[in-house]
Protein backbone atom coordinates (compact mmCIF):
# COMPACT_ATOMS: atom_id res chain seq x y z
CA UNK A 1 0.00 0.00 0.00
CA UNK A 2 1.35 3.43 -0.94
CA UNK A 3 2.38 5.89 1.73
CA UNK A 4 -0.33 8.36 0.61
CA UNK A 5 -3.13 5.76 1.01
CA UNK A 6 -1.80 4.76 4.41
CA UNK A 7 -1.83 8.41 5.50
CA UNK A 8 -5.47 8.84 4.34
CA UNK A 9 -6.62 5.72 6.18
CA UNK A 10 -4.89 6.83 9.37
CA UNK A 11 -6.56 10.24 9.13
CA UNK A 12 -10.00 8.64 8.58
CA UNK A 13 -9.46 6.36 11.55
CA UNK A 14 -8.47 9.33 13.73
CA UNK A 15 -11.54 11.28 12.64
CA UNK A 16 -13.81 8.38 13.52
CA UNK A 17 -12.22 8.15 16.98
CA UNK A 18 -12.79 11.88 17.52
CA UNK A 19 -16.34 11.76 16.23
CA UNK A 20 -15.50 13.80 13.10
CA UNK A 21 -16.82 11.31 10.58
CA UNK A 22 -18.42 13.44 7.89
CA UNK A 23 -20.77 10.59 6.97
CA UNK A 24 -22.19 10.32 10.49
CA UNK A 25 -25.63 11.78 11.17
CA UNK A 26 -26.34 14.03 14.11
CA UNK A 27 -29.95 14.85 14.92
CA UNK A 28 -30.44 18.61 14.43
CA UNK A 29 -32.63 18.96 17.54
CA UNK A 30 -29.63 18.01 19.70
CA UNK A 31 -27.93 21.28 18.78
CA UNK A 32 -30.77 23.78 18.38
CA UNK A 33 -31.74 25.91 21.38
CA UNK A 34 -34.83 24.57 23.14
CA UNK A 35 -38.13 26.40 23.11
CA UNK A 36 -38.84 27.86 26.56
CA UNK A 37 -42.47 27.93 27.72
CA UNK A 38 -43.48 29.71 30.94
CA UNK A 39 -47.28 29.31 31.09
CA UNK A 40 -50.25 27.46 29.56
CA UNK A 41 -48.77 24.01 30.12
CA UNK A 42 -51.55 21.99 28.50
CA UNK A 43 -52.67 24.35 25.75
CA UNK A 44 -49.17 25.39 24.61
CA UNK A 45 -46.38 23.21 25.98
CA UNK A 46 -48.09 19.81 25.83
CA UNK A 47 -49.69 20.67 22.49
CA UNK A 48 -46.20 21.34 21.13
CA UNK A 49 -44.50 18.28 22.70
CA UNK A 50 -47.35 15.71 22.80
CA UNK A 51 -45.30 13.50 25.15
CA UNK A 52 -46.89 10.70 27.15
CA UNK A 53 -44.62 11.38 30.13
CA UNK A 54 -42.88 14.42 31.59
CA UNK A 55 -40.28 14.74 34.34
CA UNK A 56 -39.82 17.58 36.80
CA UNK A 57 -36.25 18.67 37.57
CA UNK A 58 -34.90 20.68 40.50
CA UNK A 59 -33.64 24.26 40.03
CA UNK A 60 -30.16 24.31 38.44
CA UNK A 61 -30.26 20.54 38.03
CA UNK A 62 -27.04 18.84 36.89
CA UNK A 63 -28.93 15.87 35.46
CA UNK A 64 -27.81 15.02 31.93
CA UNK A 65 -30.94 16.16 30.06
CA UNK A 66 -31.37 19.35 32.05
CA UNK A 67 -27.69 20.24 31.72
CA UNK A 68 -27.71 19.64 27.96
CA UNK A 69 -30.78 21.81 27.40
CA UNK A 70 -29.35 24.55 29.57
CA UNK A 71 -26.04 24.44 27.69
CA UNK A 72 -27.82 24.71 24.33
CA UNK A 73 -29.93 27.62 25.58
CA UNK A 74 -26.96 29.53 27.00
CA UNK A 75 -24.93 28.94 23.84
CA UNK A 76 -27.74 30.39 21.72
CA UNK A 77 -27.87 33.48 23.96
CA UNK A 78 -24.11 34.01 23.73
CA UNK A 79 -24.08 33.52 19.97
CA UNK A 80 -27.07 35.73 19.28
CA UNK A 81 -26.01 38.39 16.73
CA UNK A 82 -26.26 42.01 17.81
CA UNK A 83 -28.47 44.17 15.62
CA UNK A 84 -26.85 47.31 14.10
CA UNK A 85 -28.11 50.74 15.24
CA UNK A 86 -31.36 51.84 13.57
CA UNK A 87 -32.44 55.43 12.95
CA UNK A 88 -35.44 56.20 15.21
CA UNK A 89 -37.63 57.53 12.36
CA UNK A 90 -36.86 54.76 9.86
CA UNK A 91 -39.21 52.03 8.63
CA UNK A 92 -36.87 49.48 10.17
CA UNK A 93 -37.36 51.09 13.59
CA UNK A 94 -41.16 50.90 13.27
CA UNK A 95 -40.92 47.26 12.25
CA UNK A 96 -38.54 46.60 15.15
CA UNK A 97 -41.01 48.11 17.66
CA UNK A 98 -43.88 46.05 16.24
CA UNK A 99 -41.71 42.96 16.38
CA UNK A 100 -40.89 43.67 20.02
CA UNK A 101 -44.59 44.03 20.83
CA UNK A 102 -45.25 40.69 19.16
CA UNK A 103 -42.40 39.15 21.15
CA UNK A 104 -43.76 40.48 24.45
CA UNK A 105 -47.22 39.13 23.62
CA UNK A 106 -45.75 35.73 22.82
CA UNK A 107 -43.61 35.85 25.97
CA UNK A 108 -46.63 34.97 28.11
CA UNK A 109 -46.53 31.54 26.51
CA UNK A 110 -43.10 30.97 24.98
CA UNK A 111 -40.00 32.69 26.28
CA UNK A 112 -37.88 34.00 23.42
CA UNK A 113 -34.08 34.08 23.80
CA UNK A 114 -33.18 37.24 25.67
CA UNK A 115 -29.74 38.43 26.75
CA UNK A 116 -31.16 39.79 30.01
CA UNK A 117 -32.34 36.38 31.23
CA UNK A 118 -29.29 34.32 30.21
CA UNK A 119 -29.34 30.89 31.89
CA UNK A 120 -31.25 32.03 34.97
CA UNK A 121 -34.45 30.58 33.57
CA UNK A 122 -33.05 27.18 34.55
CA UNK A 123 -32.80 28.36 38.15
CA UNK A 124 -36.41 27.22 38.56
CA UNK A 125 -38.38 24.02 38.63
CA UNK A 126 -38.44 22.84 35.01
CA UNK A 127 -40.42 20.19 33.15
CA UNK A 128 -38.85 18.21 30.32
CA UNK A 129 -40.60 15.70 28.03
CA UNK A 130 -39.44 12.18 28.85
CA UNK A 131 -38.20 11.50 25.32
CA UNK A 132 -34.79 10.85 23.78
CA UNK A 133 -34.24 14.30 22.25
CA UNK A 134 -36.42 16.93 23.96
CA UNK A 135 -36.81 20.21 22.10
CA UNK A 136 -38.72 22.29 24.66
CA UNK A 137 -38.62 23.10 28.37
CA UNK A 138 -41.40 24.32 30.64
CA UNK A 139 -40.16 26.78 33.27
CA UNK A 140 -42.14 27.41 36.47
CA UNK A 141 -41.05 30.96 37.27
CA UNK A 142 -40.66 32.07 40.87
CA UNK A 143 -39.37 28.69 42.05
CA UNK A 144 -35.62 29.36 42.08
CA UNK A 145 -33.05 27.90 44.46
CA UNK A 146 -33.53 30.78 46.90
CA UNK A 147 -37.24 29.98 47.18
CA UNK A 148 -36.78 26.25 46.81
CA UNK A 149 -35.45 25.03 50.14
CA UNK A 150 -36.61 21.77 51.68
CA UNK A 151 -39.67 22.32 53.82
CA UNK A 152 -42.84 24.42 53.42
CA UNK A 153 -41.27 26.69 50.77
CA UNK A 154 -40.29 23.78 48.51
CA UNK A 155 -43.77 22.30 48.81
CA UNK A 156 -45.30 25.66 47.86
CA UNK A 157 -43.05 25.75 44.79
CA UNK A 158 -44.09 22.25 43.77
CA UNK A 159 -47.78 23.04 44.33
CA UNK A 160 -47.44 26.13 42.13
CA UNK A 161 -46.09 23.97 39.31
CA UNK A 162 -48.74 21.30 39.90
CA UNK A 163 -51.51 23.89 39.54
CA UNK A 164 -49.95 25.18 36.32
CA UNK A 165 -49.86 21.62 34.93
CA UNK A 166 -53.16 20.19 36.16
CA UNK A 167 -55.23 23.31 36.70
CA UNK A 168 -56.68 24.71 39.91
CA UNK A 169 -58.28 21.48 41.08
CA UNK A 170 -58.80 21.49 44.85
CA UNK A 171 -56.41 24.40 45.22
CA UNK A 172 -57.80 25.27 48.63
CA UNK A 173 -56.93 21.85 50.05
CA UNK A 174 -53.58 20.68 51.38
CA UNK A 175 -52.38 19.24 48.11
CA UNK A 176 -53.08 19.49 44.40
CA UNK A 177 -54.62 16.30 43.10
CA UNK A 178 -52.91 14.71 40.12
CA UNK A 179 -55.83 13.17 38.19
CA UNK A 180 -55.52 9.67 36.73
CA UNK A 181 -59.05 9.30 35.40
CA UNK A 182 -58.14 9.84 31.75
CA UNK A 183 -58.89 13.57 31.77
CA UNK A 184 -55.15 14.35 31.61
CA UNK A 185 -53.52 12.57 28.63
CA UNK A 186 -50.02 12.42 30.15
CA UNK A 187 -48.17 11.52 33.35
CA UNK A 188 -45.79 13.65 35.38
CA UNK A 189 -43.12 12.32 37.75
CA UNK A 190 -40.24 13.72 39.78
CA UNK A 191 -36.72 13.29 38.40
CA UNK A 192 -34.12 11.80 40.73
CA UNK A 193 -32.50 15.21 41.29
CA UNK A 194 -35.79 16.54 42.68
CA UNK A 195 -36.25 13.50 44.92
CA UNK A 196 -32.74 13.74 46.36
CA UNK A 197 -32.78 17.52 46.84
CA UNK A 198 -36.30 17.62 48.26
CA UNK A 199 -38.62 14.89 49.57
CA UNK A 200 -37.87 11.32 48.37
CA UNK A 201 -40.38 8.60 47.49
CA UNK A 202 -41.60 6.54 50.44
CA UNK A 203 -42.17 2.78 50.76
CA UNK A 204 -43.73 1.02 53.73
CA UNK A 205 -42.77 -2.22 55.50
CA UNK A 206 -45.23 -3.17 58.24
CA UNK A 207 -43.50 -5.68 60.56
CA UNK A 208 -44.75 -8.01 63.28
CA UNK A 209 -43.18 -10.61 65.53
CA UNK A 210 -45.61 -13.23 64.22
CA UNK A 211 -48.01 -13.65 61.31
CA UNK A 212 -50.87 -13.56 63.82
CA UNK A 213 -49.74 -10.15 65.06
CA UNK A 214 -50.22 -8.74 61.53
CA UNK A 215 -53.63 -10.32 60.97
CA UNK A 216 -55.72 -7.43 62.43
CA UNK A 217 -53.92 -4.98 60.10
CA UNK A 218 -54.38 -7.28 57.11
CA UNK A 219 -58.05 -7.82 58.01
CA UNK A 220 -58.64 -4.05 58.01
CA UNK A 221 -57.07 -3.79 54.56
CA UNK A 222 -59.28 -6.62 53.24
CA UNK A 223 -62.48 -5.10 54.62
CA UNK A 224 -61.65 -1.75 53.00
CA UNK A 225 -60.73 -3.50 49.73
CA UNK A 226 -64.06 -5.38 49.67
CA UNK A 227 -65.92 -2.10 50.09
CA UNK A 228 -63.97 -0.58 47.19
CA UNK A 229 -64.59 -3.64 45.03
CA UNK A 230 -68.35 -3.32 45.46
CA UNK A 231 -68.17 0.31 44.36
CA UNK A 232 -65.65 -0.39 41.54
CA UNK A 233 -63.20 2.05 43.12
CA UNK A 234 -60.03 -0.03 42.82
CA UNK A 235 -56.88 1.79 41.82
CA UNK A 236 -55.10 0.24 38.84
CA UNK A 237 -52.14 -0.71 41.09
CA UNK A 238 -54.23 -2.41 43.77
CA UNK A 239 -52.89 -5.78 44.93
CA UNK A 240 -54.74 -9.04 44.31
CA UNK A 241 -54.18 -10.06 47.94
CA UNK A 242 -52.44 -8.99 51.15
CA UNK A 243 -50.61 -11.47 53.39
CA UNK A 244 -47.88 -11.93 56.02
CA UNK A 245 -44.65 -13.72 55.07
CA UNK A 246 -41.62 -14.44 57.20
CA UNK A 247 -38.59 -12.33 56.31
CA UNK A 248 -36.31 -15.40 56.40
CA UNK A 249 -38.44 -17.03 53.67
CA UNK A 250 -38.21 -13.88 51.55
CA UNK A 251 -34.44 -13.70 52.10
CA UNK A 252 -34.09 -17.28 50.83
CA UNK A 253 -36.20 -16.48 47.77
CA UNK A 254 -34.12 -13.38 47.14
CA UNK A 255 -30.86 -15.32 47.34
CA UNK A 256 -32.23 -17.90 44.91
CA UNK A 257 -32.48 -15.14 42.30
CA UNK A 258 -34.33 -16.79 39.47
CA UNK A 259 -36.72 -18.74 41.67
CA UNK A 260 -36.83 -21.66 39.25
CA UNK A 261 -33.68 -22.72 41.08
CA UNK A 262 -35.33 -22.41 44.49
CA UNK A 263 -36.05 -25.70 46.23
CA UNK A 264 -39.53 -27.20 46.12
CA UNK A 265 -39.51 -27.15 49.92
CA UNK A 266 -39.09 -23.36 49.87
CA UNK A 267 -42.13 -23.08 47.62
CA UNK A 268 -44.08 -25.43 49.88
CA UNK A 269 -43.17 -23.21 52.85
CA UNK A 270 -44.30 -20.10 50.96
CA UNK A 271 -47.59 -21.73 49.93
CA UNK A 272 -48.20 -22.78 53.52
CA UNK A 273 -47.73 -19.24 54.79
CA UNK A 274 -50.09 -17.89 52.12
CA UNK A 275 -52.68 -20.51 53.02
CA UNK A 276 -52.42 -19.61 56.71
CA UNK A 277 -53.27 -16.04 55.71
CA UNK A 278 -56.35 -17.24 53.85
CA UNK A 279 -54.83 -16.74 50.38
CA UNK A 280 -55.83 -19.39 47.85
CA UNK A 281 -54.03 -19.21 44.52
CA UNK A 282 -55.52 -20.44 41.28
CA UNK A 283 -54.13 -23.66 39.75
CA UNK A 284 -51.56 -24.43 42.42
CA UNK A 285 -52.65 -27.95 43.36
CA UNK A 286 -50.44 -30.68 44.76
CA UNK A 287 -47.47 -31.57 42.62
CA UNK A 288 -47.75 -28.37 40.56
CA UNK A 289 -46.03 -26.41 43.32
CA UNK A 290 -42.57 -27.07 41.85
CA UNK A 291 -43.65 -25.08 38.76
CA UNK A 292 -44.46 -22.00 40.82
CA UNK A 293 -42.58 -18.87 39.70
CA UNK A 294 -42.13 -16.09 42.24
CA UNK A 295 -40.83 -12.63 41.42
CA UNK A 296 -39.82 -10.28 44.21
CA UNK A 297 -40.41 -6.60 43.42
CA UNK A 298 -37.47 -4.21 43.30
CA UNK A 299 -38.45 -2.35 46.46
CA UNK A 300 -38.93 -5.56 48.41
CA UNK A 301 -35.47 -6.77 47.43
CA UNK A 302 -34.06 -3.35 48.36
CA UNK A 303 -35.40 -3.46 51.89
CA UNK A 304 -34.33 -7.09 52.28
CA UNK A 305 -30.75 -5.96 51.65
CA UNK A 306 -31.01 -3.17 54.23
CA UNK A 307 -33.07 -4.64 57.01
CA UNK A 308 -30.40 -6.99 58.38
CA UNK A 309 -30.46 -10.51 59.80
CA UNK A 310 -31.72 -9.33 63.19
CA UNK A 311 -35.23 -9.20 61.71
CA UNK A 312 -35.21 -12.58 59.93
CA UNK A 313 -37.67 -14.10 62.40
CA UNK A 314 -40.15 -11.26 61.94
CA UNK A 315 -43.04 -11.18 59.46
CA UNK A 316 -43.79 -8.42 56.95
CA UNK A 317 -47.03 -7.36 55.29
CA UNK A 318 -46.72 -8.22 51.61
CA UNK A 319 -48.77 -7.28 48.55
CA UNK A 320 -49.35 -10.12 46.09
CA UNK A 321 -50.15 -9.97 42.38
CA UNK A 322 -51.18 -12.98 40.31
CA UNK A 323 -51.85 -12.04 36.71
CA UNK A 324 -51.13 -15.55 35.42
CA UNK A 325 -51.54 -19.02 36.98
CA UNK A 326 -48.41 -20.26 38.76
CA UNK A 327 -46.78 -16.81 38.55
CA UNK A 328 -46.62 -14.55 41.58
CA UNK A 329 -45.15 -11.12 42.18
CA UNK A 330 -44.58 -9.98 45.77
CA UNK A 331 -43.75 -6.45 46.91
CA UNK A 332 -44.28 -3.87 49.65
CA UNK A 333 -46.60 -0.84 49.39
CA UNK A 334 -45.36 2.60 48.41
CA UNK A 335 -44.35 4.40 45.26
CA UNK A 336 -43.73 7.68 43.50
CA UNK A 337 -44.83 10.78 45.31
CA UNK A 338 -46.77 13.48 43.49
CA UNK A 339 -45.77 17.11 43.10
CA UNK A 340 -46.53 18.95 46.31
CA UNK A 341 -46.43 15.81 48.46
CA UNK A 342 -43.97 15.02 51.23
CA UNK A 343 -42.47 11.56 51.65
CA UNK A 344 -45.04 10.86 54.36
CA UNK A 345 -47.97 12.06 52.21
CA UNK A 346 -46.90 9.96 49.24
CA UNK A 347 -46.29 6.81 51.30
CA UNK A 348 -49.70 7.02 53.02
CA UNK A 349 -51.52 7.68 49.72
CA UNK A 350 -49.72 4.90 47.83
CA UNK A 351 -50.36 2.39 50.63
CA UNK A 352 -54.06 3.18 50.56
CA UNK A 353 -54.20 2.94 46.75
CA UNK A 354 -52.30 -0.35 46.59
CA UNK A 355 -53.87 -2.31 49.46
CA UNK A 356 -56.67 -0.08 50.88
CA UNK A 357 -54.86 0.21 54.24
CA UNK A 358 -55.30 3.72 55.69
CA UNK A 359 -52.48 4.62 58.07
CA UNK A 360 -53.24 7.50 60.45
CA UNK A 361 -51.25 10.42 59.04
CA UNK A 362 -51.00 12.34 62.32
CA UNK A 363 -49.81 9.25 64.20
CA UNK A 364 -47.15 8.58 61.57
CA UNK A 365 -46.09 12.24 61.35
CA UNK A 366 -45.41 12.36 65.10
CA UNK A 367 -42.94 9.48 64.65
CA UNK A 368 -41.11 10.65 61.53
CA UNK A 369 -38.33 13.24 61.01
CA UNK A 370 -39.35 16.63 59.64
CA UNK A 371 -37.12 16.18 56.59
CA UNK A 372 -39.49 13.47 55.38
CA UNK A 373 -42.66 15.41 56.14
CA UNK A 374 -43.08 14.37 59.78
CA UNK A 375 -42.71 16.16 63.08
CA UNK A 376 -39.88 16.02 65.60
CA UNK A 377 -39.06 12.49 66.73
CA UNK A 378 -37.98 11.25 70.14
CA UNK A 379 -34.76 13.23 70.88
CA UNK A 380 -33.25 10.28 72.75
CA UNK A 381 -33.05 8.22 69.56
CA UNK A 382 -35.11 6.54 66.86
CA UNK A 383 -38.77 5.91 67.51
CA UNK A 384 -39.45 2.30 68.45
CA UNK A 385 -42.55 2.06 66.24
CA UNK A 386 -41.26 3.79 63.10
CA UNK A 387 -37.77 3.92 61.61
CA UNK A 388 -36.64 5.33 58.28
CA UNK A 389 -34.05 3.43 56.24
CA UNK A 390 -32.11 5.39 53.61
CA UNK A 391 -30.49 3.24 50.90
CA UNK A 392 -26.96 3.81 49.68
CA UNK A 393 -27.25 2.03 46.33
CA UNK A 394 -27.42 4.29 43.28
CA UNK A 395 -30.54 2.57 41.91
CA UNK A 396 -32.47 3.45 45.08
CA UNK A 397 -31.36 7.06 45.46
CA UNK A 398 -34.47 9.17 45.89
CA UNK A 399 -36.29 6.44 47.86
CA UNK A 400 -36.63 5.82 51.60
CA UNK A 401 -38.22 2.91 53.46
CA UNK A 402 -40.51 3.34 56.47
CA UNK A 403 -40.33 0.33 58.78
CA UNK A 404 -43.47 0.39 60.94
CA UNK A 405 -44.57 -1.85 63.81
CA UNK A 406 -48.19 -1.84 65.01
CA UNK A 407 -49.37 1.08 62.86
CA UNK A 408 -52.34 3.11 64.00
CA UNK A 409 -55.01 3.05 61.32
CA UNK A 410 -57.67 5.64 60.47
CA UNK A 411 -60.80 5.37 62.66
CA UNK A 412 -58.96 3.08 65.06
Amino acid sequence: MSEAKTHVKRKQKKNRRQGNNSNSYSHPSRHKPPAIVTSDFQSVFHKQCMAARYKVYAPMSIAAKASDLRRRYEASVQNRPKSPPIAPDSKEATADVMGELDRLTLNSRTHEIDDSTDGRLFDNLIVIPDVKSPRAVYVCTGTNLHAFVRGPDSIRCEKKLAREIFGHQRESQDRVVQPFDGTIPFKVSCAQCLLTSNYPNGFVAVLGDTAEELQPTIARARIAADAKRKKSQFHSDHADFVCAICLSTLQLLNRAGNTRSASSQLHVDLMSQLSNCGVQLSETRGDDVHNLQVKLGHHLTSILRMIGKDHDDKYVMILGYQKYPMKLELDIPGGKRHLGETTLDGAVRETEEECSLRIDTEWLASRMPARFGGKHVNPSGEDTEVSVLEPTSRSDMGNVFLVIEKPKLVDE
